[in-house]
Formats: structure tokens, C-alpha cells, sequence
């Protein structure tokens, strides 16, 4: 696991040293153990490695024996050792046993296809100098990140934007419509990001930049399966074939030369990662669970019962926050870029406990995407149903439902929200299902100046193209493509990475294994959500290898309390800031329209919660990224 960068010149004009190096040690908490800079006129590559595999021949920035091929390297090439065979059967030597020099050769024998052979988690880059040809590439679901900006002057890439903005001439405007899809989602979809000039590679996508064009293409699409798709086998079979499937892939994301362990909450997903570590380890597996104080909230019992069944190395540690004021700007500082979802706090200090033990840790993350785990599966199956009945019917059913929104419970809100937005379209549907707020239209907020300039991203013709691409599919095989191509690169694993990250911790995702993706895709529908059980399959899975408690605990979030956190200890924070006259000339907001948020907020006539809290970190986000830079 590393933080890479590079900046390519058409000119043959390097970038100047001293700046290099800003950039790349800006980045040193995603590669603390080692650094690395390689330079020509046309190309300068930079490195910070964490080292995990190889930990004395893994030096990067790494060429070929020629010095005609160079490469830098962000995460881990599982079935490296099957392609190394492979290439030295072709006559390809090799001087190290990293898996890096494995992507050197890759490129070597299959050029831009290479990508297409790696399995794993990745963001690399390929300079050929013979052909003054940059390459890079981003694993197939997004879990490593890539930035990218491209001037007339110089092509530049690293793992996170802030090291691009150590150089003084690279360009700092902010992209208004980038503002307004943070405020719809939480978080700006790729290839966008909160900066006009700088993209995201989308995952599974690869980059080239040569004589100064850039072009991108897709290597790799999770195919979803048609509506009357399904296999003879028996449930049983298919639960067998997973297992089998699951095991290896654990086994293969457990290759490690530095400490491993494992994020443990108790829940079905990461528990079922931790009983499969068991198996195959052949020490006791090492296990982390925070808490946050007693009460429901509190995972740490559960986590303590598979701990105890499995006889883990297990390390359960109560957390003392610090203050919101803090935390939170360190936090977005790791972010980059405006990011709304609170679980960024528990997730940091999950990470931070379990890198004073390991370096490496697995994760239970992709479960719910790739076998129907939300409450957004359910839903669309009742609305399916909904649809089915008389209008009449479906008419006074909405209208029995509506009450206040402070009288709603937040169970009767959800089948409120599901049975009115039945019968608008399916892209629609899961746009509103991940909104930031379903409570308040952002663009009230909204200053008149800001909403004549707030115009749409990339968002929208994202959510088109993946329904055209999913139309023949089922209801549940098609969210699981917009999950896995919207949900996951640009909201859960953006949380995971920026969060382990900040830590030098490297998070591994079992479910999200290429071998364990495609075998999900096999699966019917109907055995991801089986009535309207979410997760059936791994719940059946779960039963048999266990404890009962765990697999019949309702699934729970791993976030904070946001909603009494405004209306109590935070609301004289929220309202300092958000109505500060700094705030405020910003331009972005109505003062009123802000005002008027928080009080419907503390008087409990609407829960507001997740957009003060969006709103808390843009502003934070203001004054880390360009208050500074403008002092």
C-alpha cells in the first residue's frame, strides 16, 4: 500500500525537485516506511510505500533491467505469484519478489491489456520511455484511488488531490456543480471531484497519456444477470459453491510479510471473514472492535461472542472521543474533498486502534452490495408489490400513511417515502434513495447568486447510462450494478481508504475479491433476497458456521448519533459555525434558509441531522483547503 504520484511534461520541461517532494511527503502517512523519486525531462514518478509484501526488494519507483519501463504501485496484485509463473514460462526473468515487478512485465507482454490480467486492489502507474507513453490503470471496483489533472502545460496524477496542490501553478477552482452534487448525495460522484481541473479515474478504467492527449477505456464491467437468468442447481449447491469460492479468496487477501488482522463488529459479514481467517490461519486470528460506551449502539457484545467461538487474538477498546471541534478537521483533511457521512469518525478510530497492532486488516465491506443487505433491496421488492394493486388501493394506502413529519417514526417514514415514490422510475428511486436529505430540497439553502451558477455534474448521465445498461435485469441485479458502480467507489470505499489510510493502515475487502464478485453474479436474485430477508444466502451461510446470536441480530450502522448530537451537545457548534459571517460570505447559502434549518432541527420538527452535518464539513472543508491557501 502506497501513495504515488507522477507529472508528466509533452515539453520535456520537468517539474522543479524541491516541489516534487512536497507533493509526494504530503502523502506520507499512506506510505510512512519507505520513498522513492524517479525523474526524466518527460516524466517525474514519486513514491511513499508501506510496506507488506517484499519488505527488502520492493523499492519503488522500479524498472526493468533496460531502465526503458517504469512503474509506481498503489496496493496489493493477489495472484501475482500465477502470472509471474506465467511470464517466466515466456522467458520473462525477475529480480525481486514483489508483486510490483509483476505489473512491469505484465505490461511488457500484454501492453495495454495488462490490467485485464491483475487481480486485486490497485492504482499503478506505467511510464514507457521509449514511446513517452504514461499508463495507469485502477482496479476493477474502485477500491484504491486515482486522481488525475490534465494542463497545457502537464499531466498530473497522484492518490489523493491535496498533493496536487502543493505546486504552485496547479489551478485551485472550485466546481460549482461538484458543490451541488455533494449536496444532493453527500459526496461527489467520479470521475468529478470538488475541483474543476481535477478527475477521478473511474474504476476499471484505464489512462493513457501520450503526446500530450489523454484517453481513457473500460477494461471490466460486473454483468448483470438477464430477468429470467437462473440455474438448475439446488440452494444448497450454490451455498456450497460460495463458501468454497469465499474461503480461497480470504486465504489469498491473508498473503502478508508485516502483522494481519481483522475489523471485527459482530455483524454477519465481518464475522463471516474472521470464521474464514480461522480456517486457514493456523495462529489465532488478531480481531479489533471499538466501542463507543454502552447501549444499543454498542456492537462490541456481539464481537466478543465470535471473538470467544473462534478463539481470536481479540482486542475490544472503548473510545474516548475527542471533541467534534478536534476530530473533524483533521478528518477532512484526509478527505480531500467535502465528505458527509459520519461514519468517517468510528471508521477512524477503528483503524487507528487496529494499526498500533497490525499493519494489514480484512474487512466485512461489500456483503450488502453483492447479496441484497439494505433496506433499499426490501424496499424496491415491496414496491414492486405496491405496483401491483388497484390505483384505488395504492392511492389510500399513501394517503393513510401521511402524518406529521414530527409524529413519524423512523420506520413509518421509510415505507412512507417507498410506497409514495413507487411508481416513479427506477433511476429516480435509487437517486432519492441515496440523497444526503430526503427531508429538505438543498437548493433552498442556497444563496440567488449560487443558484444561478449550481448546474448538474456528472451524476446524472451516470445514473442514466447504468440503467440503460441494466434494463433487461431483475430488480435486484440491477441495484446491485448501480451499488457497485455508484454506491461503492464513491461513498464506502472512499471512507475506508481516506479513513485506514490516515492511520498507514491497509484495509483488504474479501467480498470484493474479482473471483467472489463474479461467482456472486451467478447467484439467483432470489437467493440474495428471499422474501424479504436481505442477505439470505450469507445468512444461510452464517447459520451453519455461527453463532445464533449473530446471525439473527437485526443488522446494524456503524455511525453516531447525529440527530441528538444537534438537538444537545453539538447545536451551539453547528449554529457558530454554519452561521458565521465567514460562512455566509462565502456565497454558497441564505442565512435564513440556514437558520431556519437548524431551528426546525432543535425543535424536532424535522431531523435534519445528515445535511448540518454535510454542511459542517464543506465549511470545514473551506477553511482546511482554501482558507489556507489564500492566507
Amino acid at each position: 500500500m502506497s501513495g504515488i504520484l507522477g507529472v508528466a511534461s509533452a515539453s520535456g520541461i520537468p517539474i522543479p525537485p524541491e516541489t516534487v517532494e512536497k507533493m509526494r511527503d504530503t502523502m506520507a502517512h499512506r506510505g510512512p516506511d519507505d520513498t522513492g523519486i524517479y525523474t526524466d525531462p518527460y516524466i517525474t514518478l514519486a513514491h511513499r510505500r508501506l510496506s507488506i509484501i517484499d519488505l527488502g526488494g520492493g523499492h519503488q519507483p522500479m524498472s526493468n533491467p533496460e531502465k526503458t519501463v517504469w512503474v509506481i504501485h498503489n496496493g496489493e496484485i493477489y495472484n501475482f505469484l500465477d502470472i509471474r509463473k506465467e511470464l517466466e514460462a515466456e522467458g520473462f526473468s525477475f529480480q525481486t519478489k514483489s508483486d510490483t515487478e509483476v505489473i512491469i512485465r505484465a505490461y511488457e507482454k500484454w501492453g495495454l491489456h495488462c490490467a485485464e490480467k491483475l487481480h486485486g486492489i490497485f492504482a499503478f502507474a506505467v511510464w514507457d520511455a521509449p514511446r513517452k507513453r504514461l499508463f495507469l490503470a485502477r482496479d476493477r471496483l474502485g477500491i484504491k484511488p486515482l486522481f488525475y489533472a490534465s494542463t497545457p502545460r502537464r499531466f498530473y496524477f497522484a492518490s489523493e488531490i491535496k498533493s496536487l496542490l502543493e505546486d504552485p501553478a496547479f489551478d485551485r477552482a472550485i466546481d460549482p456543480s461538484a458543490v451541488d452534487a455533494y449536496l444532493t448525495f453527500g459526496y461527489i460522484p467520479a470521475p468529478d471531484t470538488i475541483f474543476k481541473n481535477v478527475k477521478k479515474l473511474l474504476p476499471a478504467h484505464y489512462l493513457v497519456w501520450e503526446n500530450g492527449a489523454v484517453k481513457t477505456e473500460r477494461y471490466w464491467r460486473f454483468a448483470p444477470r438477464p430477468e429470467a437468468a437462473d440455474g438448475e442447481k439446488s440452494e444448497t449447491e450454490w451455498l456450497d459453491e460460495f463458501r468454497d469460492v469465499f474461503r480461497r479468496a480470504v486465504s489469498r487477501q491473508m498473503v502478508s510479510d508485516v502483522p494481519l488482522g481483522a475489523f471485527l463488529s459482530g455483524g454477519i459479514d465481518s464475522s463471516l471473514v474472521v470464521r474464514m481467517m480461522s480456517e486457514v490461519s493456523q495462529a489465532p486470528v488478531r480481531t479489533f472492535t471499538i466501542g463507543f460506551g454502552a447501549g444499543r449502539m454498542s456492537e462490541t457484545p456481539y464481537a466478543k461472542i465470535v471473538a470467544e467461538r473462534f478463539k481470536t487474538d481479540h482486542h475490544e477498546l472503548q473510545v474516548k472521543t475527542e471533541s467534534m471541534e478536534e476530530i473533524l478537521p483533521r478528518l477532512v483533511w484526509h478527505l480531500d474533498e467535502p465528505f458527509a457521512d459520519s461514519s468517517i469518525i468510528p471508521t477512524y478510530y477503528m483503524s487507528k486502534i487496529t494499526r498500533e497492532k497490525v499493519t494489514v486488516a480484512l474487512s466485512g465491506d461489500g456483503g450488502d452490495e453483492l447479496f441484497a443487505g439494505y433496506t433499499r433491496h426490501q424496499g424496491e421488492k415491496l414496491s414492486e408489490r405496491f405496483r401491483r394493486l388497484p390505483a384505488w388501493v395504492r392511492s389510500g394506502v399513501v394517503s393513510a400513511l401521511k402524518t406529521p413529519p414530527a409524529q413519524r417514526t423512523a420506520q413509518l417514514r421509510r415505507l412512507q417515502h417507498v410506497l409514495s415514490n413507487a411508481e416513479i422510475g427506477f433511476i429516480t428511486r435509487y437517486r432519492n434513495k441515496e440523497m444526503l436529505s430526503q427531508e429538505i430540497d438543498h437548493r433552498i439553502l442556497y444563496s440567488q447568486a449560487f443558484r444561478t451558477v449550481a448546474g448538474q455534474g456528472a451524476a446524472e448521465g451516470q445514473l442514466d447510462e447504468l440503467a440503460t445498461y441494466t434494463s433487461a435485469a431483475g430488480s435486484i441485479d440491477r441495484l446491485t450494478v448501480f451499488d457497485l458502480e455508484f454506491h461503492l467507489p464513491n461513498k464506502m470505499l472512499v471512507k475506508v481508504d481516506k479513513m485506514s489510510m490516515a492511520s498507514s493502515l491497509e484495509v483488504r475487502v474479501p467480498f470484493l475479491d474479482e473471483w467472489v464478485v463474479e461467482a456472486s453474479s451467478r447467484i439467483p436474485s432470489r437467493l440474495k433476497l428471499k422474501g424479504f430477508t436481505t442477505q439470505y444466502l450469507l445468512r444461510r451461510l452464517a447459520s451453519e458456521v455461527l453463532p445464533r446470536e449473530i446471525f439473527k441480530r437485526k443488522k446494524q450502522g456503524f455511525g453516531i448519533p447525529l440527530q441528538s448530537w444537534f438537538r444537545g451537545q453539538l447545536t451551539s457548534y453547528a449554529r457558530e459555525m454554519l452561521l458565521d459571517t465567514k460562512t455566509i460570505s462565502r456565497g454558497y447559502f441564505d442565512r435564513k434558509a440556514l437558520s431556519d434549518l437548524l431551528g426546525d432541527h432543535e425543535t424536532k420538527r424535522v431531523d435534519h441531522g445528515r445535511m448540518i452535518f454535510g454542511l459542517m464539513v464543506f465549511e470545514l472543508w473551506n477553511r482546511v483547503f482554501i482558507d489556507r491557501e489564500s492566507s
